[in-house]
């Protein structure tokens, strides 16, 4: 009886105790290339990435590589690398708008997959490989293209002193962050490399494009003389010449019809405004734009119409007041 009671308990302790733990699937081991991937050297630059897919996995070591390149464009960057699980990860978050956008924009087009392995699922790691030599020609190519394009755009507006030809010196204008930022790779990539021409290009673009607003002169002609009071002021504080004489590169017409209504003492007043644009004599563009204003009285009806003027002009732009597409500039 003792030995029966004996085991009933010893079987009643085991039940008790707790059970094995399944066995853990273990992480996958990481390659040493990847973990350890090797280190720049003066001809070449690695990168490792990983991804769900191989094209993924790539792309992210492009962005590792960038981040590299992107060290010549801004000596003040942080990047925050942290390891994990042995995987080189780059915090986006840790960086400032500025620069998480200068290392989108570095394109990498010059490089070769060392390597690319699964080590799980949707898991893919690469290792990459770009020639610097390769990589400062390409860039050379692109920065040599800029100038062309700058160059050719001159011989076409060389003849015109107005707003088109400051429009197309203003793209070229807008571009000289990219240029530059080109332009310190190039020479992080190819230090020996004679960069006289690019600092030139740089300087006579920035020069030019002083010069062109300067010359812009605006006349502008109207049929009701509230229309144009805004407009005027808008000309002025963008660094332009407004004039009533026939000097002028450019004139506005303002054509403007307007209805009054009066409900009860609150007066709305809506107009329609013509508007066309002329270079010299030649017509350029047109457009028609609605505006409304309210208020107690005419007066204050028409001067937050004006205001509406004014917050389109600020918020939309002279060209889409005007109705030019700078898509065709380009």
């Amino acid at each position: 009886m003792r030995a029966l009671i004996f085991i009933l308990i010893s079987l009643f302790i085991s039940s008790c105790q707790t059970s094995p733990p399944e066995n853990l699937i273990a992480p996958p081991q990481l390659p040493s290339w990847y973990q350890n991937p090797p280190a720049d050297t003066q001809q070449d630059l690695y990168a490792v990435g990983i991804g769900e897919n191989p094209a993924m996995a790539v792309q992210n070591a492009l962005v590792y590589l960038a981040t590299k390149l992107s060290v010549s464009v801004s000596s003040t960057t942080t990047i925050n690398k942290t390891l994990y699980r042995g995987v080189y990860q780059f915090n986006e978050t840790q960086l400032d708008k500025s620069t998480t956008m200068e290392i989108n924009q570095i394109k990498i087009n010059q490089f070769s997959q060392l390597k690319m392995e699964q080590i799980g699922y949707e898991q893919f790691i690469t290792l990459i490989k770009s020639n610097k030599q390769k990589l400062a020609s390409d860039y050379k190519k692109r920065l040599d293209k800029q100038i062309t394009n700058y160059q050719q755009d001159q011989k076409i507006y060389n003849q015109q002193a107005g707003y088109l030809k400051y429009l197309q010196v203003l793209q070229h204008f807008k571009g000289l962050k990219k240029f530059d930022n080109m332009l310190s790779i190039y020479q992080t990539l190819a230090p020996k490399s004679v960069i006289y021409k690019y600092l030139q290009h740089l300087k006579e673009v920035s020069q030019n494009f002083k010069q062109q607003a300067s010359k812009v002169i605006f006349k502008i002609k109207y049929n009701q003389k509230h229309t144009i009071t805004q407009l005027a002021n808008y000309l002025t504080k963008a660094g332009f010449k407004v004039t009533t004489k026939n000097i002028a590169t450019n004139t506005i017409k303002l054509t403007s019809s307007t209805k009054s209504t009066n409900a009860e003492g609150f007066y709305i007043m809506r107009s329609q405004l013509n508007v066309t644009f002329y270079e010299k004599n030649k017509l350029i563009s047109g457009n028609i734009v609605s505006l409304k204003g309210q208020g107690l009285n005419q007066n204050q009806a028409s001067v937050n119409q004006q205001r509406k003027l004014q917050y389109f002009l600020n918020k939309k732009g002279l060209n889409m007041f005007l109705g030019i597409k700078t898509s065709d500039l380009e």
